[in-house]
């Protein structure tokens, strides 16, 4: 059963993400350095990279689909929906790029075996102390990418790959 603070949460953290509110300069990451100093959510064996061009016809038809105003870039932020993970691409040219990845249960993981509802003992275990923490979100950087964790009560209730605009 779904809560509508967990809506509000998603509300939250998207806008957080995308929204810096004013234009920026989108910088591509190199590929070699995007396949090994960069956070990738891996589903059912595809990899699937931040900031990589998004295609329907490699990720497959979305359950749900929603679009709004780019607040950051020139053109319209998309949202796909999958059955257990959401999509979110920004407009660079002709192309979509993957702007964050964010978890809606608990049918998926890190590449390194975090899931929603886990303790945050095991997150500490995979991600350690390295990230930036304010309050009950945590913060992790690896290359130009980041992983977001949100606690409640010592258990992880959000889980977001984002690729920064900034």
């Amino acid at each position: 059963m779904k809560k509508k603070w967990f809506y509000g949460l998603f509300i939250l953290f998207f806008l957080v993400s995308v929204c810096a509110c004013g234009k920026t300069e989108s910088s591509s990451v190199p590929e070699d350095k995007s396949k090994t100093e960069a956070f990738t959510f891996v589903y059912e064996g595809k990899e699937i990279p931040l900031n990589g061009v998004f295609s329907r016809e490699e990720y497959g038809e979305e359950m749900e689909y929603a679009e709004t105003p780019s607040c950051a870039f020139d053109g319209l932020d998309k949202t796909y929906r999958y059955e257990h993970y959401e999509i979110t691409t920004y407009p660079e040219g002709e192309e979509e790029r993957i702007l964050s990845i964010y978890f809606l249960d608990d049918q998926v993981e890190t590449k390194e075996g975090l899931r929603l509802g886990d303790e945050k003992d095991k997150m500490m275990e995979l991600y350690g102390e390295d990230g930036t923490s304010h309050d009950s979100f945590y913060t992790y950087t690896k290359g130009d990418t980041q992983l977001e964790i949100l606690l409640q009560d010592d258990v992880v209730i959000s889980i977001e790959y984002v690729y920064p605009t900034e």
